[in-house]
């Protein structure tokens, strides 16, 4: 009995330690991701700064810094909604691990419990009812 329980319990913390790893490998994936996204945002913002001081010192006209500005404000916007798609797509993605990690585990889990067995009906008289017995007796 007592190698079962242990055998049980190994059994058991293996399986909970391995599949904490994975979510942590899914989480580690997402977070290392997450980390190079915010850089890339934050490098587009000191490239689009830089541009902007460059833009000041060297157009010739207020006309020419309008349209320079223009330009520089379209394509910052095209590379701000590019790493954002590419957040959300990084979010999806992780959704959709975390959801067949999920399954994968369940099911897993739902294999190894055990229905319980329906207990037997007792034959013995509950002690209440022999004392209520006894007492009317």
């Amino acid at each position: 009995m007592t190698n079962a329980l242990f055998s049980s319990l190994t059994d058991n913390s293996r399986f909970t330690y391995e599949s904490l790893q994975e979510l942590g490998t899914i989480n580690s994936r997402t977070l290392n991701r997450l980390a190079e996204i915010q850089m890339n945002f934050a490098r587009l913002g000191i490239e689009s700064s830089m541009e902007q001081a460059r833009l000041i010192t060297d157009v010739n006209s207020y006309d020419d810094l309008l349209s320079a500005e223009s330009d520089l404000a379209s394509s910052y916007g095209d590379k701000v909604m590019g790493l954002v798609r590419e957040t959300a797509e990084l979010m999806t993605d992780s959704r959709d691990q975390f959801v067949k990690w999920t399954e994968k585990h369940f099911e897993e889990v739902a294999g190894q419990v055990e229905t319980p067995a329906k207990p037997k009906p007792s034959t013995k008289k509950s002690t209440t009812a022999a004392t209520t017995q006894s007492k009317a007796g």
